[in-house]
């Protein structure tokens, strides 16, 4: 019960309370009464309960199908995103902690950097980089998407966007040197891309 959570954080048991309540949840029907109570529970102080919605989304995950939890995981993160301030990090580390992130995830961080005028451009980049470093099977998406920023859109938009991805190339604060080999090799053959497109480019014009 809400009303029980302090008293429940004070004794150290409010994790626990919060795998409880999401063990429950993954027993009800997708959507249902009792999980979109939870969901706006949890959603009306996101930074106290945050842990209730990775609870609830890794007993899903390990109870049931990849499409039911992709279908669950996509309204949470949904309403997460919409509920959070432009330039909240919680919404980085919620996706940094999920156990499976829906395909859905890239058109929200995709419309956070489409513009240089989004109020959630900073966080949007610095997000694609942390996923980038810190899911690998989320890195070629991401780093697709940065990569794409650097060569397309306002000065505004790319400037940004160079500055962060070679900070990563460099491997500027990063411990994991595979992943900083793989964004420097990638990072290198989508210039040469660029380069060899621009040569072309300019033969064309002068025939």
């Amino acid at each position: 019960a809400p009303g029980a959570e302090p008293s429940l954080r004070v004794g150290g048991q409010l994790g626990a309370h919060h795998r409880i309540l999401g063990r429950l949840a993954s027993t009800q029907p997708l959507l249902s009464g009792y999980q979109g109570a939870l969901l706006e529970h949890a959603l009306s102080l996101p930074h106290e309960r945050h842990e209730l919605l990775l609870a609830w989304a890794y007993a899903e995950f390990r109870e049931h199908s990849l499409e039911r939890y992709d279908e669950l995981a996509d309204v949470l993160l949904a309403s997460l995103h919409e509920r959070l301030a432009p330039n909240d990090r919680l919404w980085t580390k919620l996706l940094l902690q999920m156990p499976r992130l829906p395909r859905t995830v890239l058109e929200l961080l995709r419309s956070d950097v489409a513009s240089a005028a989004s109020p959630r451009l900073t966080l949007g980049l610095t997000t694609l980089r942390d996923l980038a470093l810190q899911r690998d099977a989320w890195r070629p998406a991401c780093l697709e998407l940065l990569l794409e920023l650097c060569t397309a859109g306002s000065a505004p938009l790319r400037a940004p966007s160079i500055r962060l991805v070679v900070s990563m190339a460099a491997g500027e604060g990063v411990a994991q040197a595979a992943a900083v080999d793989q964004i420097a090799a990638r990072a290198h053959s989508h210039a040469a891309e660029e380069l060899e497109a621009a040569l072309a480019a300019e033969e064309e014009e002068e025939a």
